[in-house]
């Protein structure tokens, strides 16, 4: 944790055009923390469909610079015996899929936004991220390296090493909020149509593994 803003000191001191991706939670807030102290100025990305209260006061307060587009697709995949919403972004020509674990609630995030950006371009030769080595999408099951390479753009994740623990520990004494539930929501509705229907999961499952190489 104490080397954490040297190594984003360095890193940033070496990008031409830096961003860093934040969903506001415990991970990408506390990345987001220490990044801003080495460079003030780095520019966000939000990748949802409303930011969280806490975070638009943030952005007004300490004068963030938050982008955000919409999906290039957005789609339901099984994950047991329930659901997760899978949004692909574009990132210059490669879809990137980002994955929420979705809920039953009143406000439906699937039919929430129709919009979609098929292409974006995407200026940045650093992105930081907060993944962990700990972190397990079990929908996934993959494990990622500390740095990848998408197109021109290397993504890093500087808290790669570190626990759930250590973060959520590193947040209390920053006294730093953070999401604590950015599940997707879907409505009665949605989640019965999507029952009654002759949906093949075992498919839809594995076409989206194969579609990203996630077979294992």
């Amino acid at each position: 944790m104490f080397n954490l803003p040297k190594t984003l000191s360095h890193l940033l001191s070496s990008a031409r055009n830096p961003a860093l991706l934040c969903s506001f939670g415990s991970d990408s807030t506390l990345l987001l923390y220490f990044a801003r102290q080495a460079r003030r100025d780095i520019p966000v990305y939000y990748f949802g469909d409303d930011l969280p209260e806490f975070a638009q006061h943030l952005i007004i307060n300490d004068g963030l610079t938050v982008f955000s587009y919409a999906p290039a697709d957005r789609y339901l995949v099984p994950r047991g015996e329930g659901l997760v919403l899978i949004d692909e972004y574009d990132i210059n020509g490669q879809r990137v899929p980002m994955v929420s674990k979705v809920k039953v609630g009143l406000r439906c995030t699937v039919e929430s936004s129709q919009q979609r950006t098929p292409s974006f371009y995407f200026p940045h030769d650093l992105v930081l991220w907060g993944y962990k080595l700990s972190d397990h999408v079990e929908l996934i099951d993959t494990i990622f390296e500390r740095e990848i390479q998408i197109g021109y753009t290397r993504f890093v994740a500087p808290l790669y090493d570190l626990s759930t623990d250590q973060v959520l520990n590193a947040l209390d004494a920053l006294g730093l909020d953070y999401v604590t539930d950015d599940d997707a929501r879907i409505c009665d509705e949605c989640l019965n149509a999507i029952i009654n229907s002759d949906w093949d999961r075992d498919a839809a499952l594995a076409g989206f593994r194969g579609r990203f190489n996630y077979n294992h």
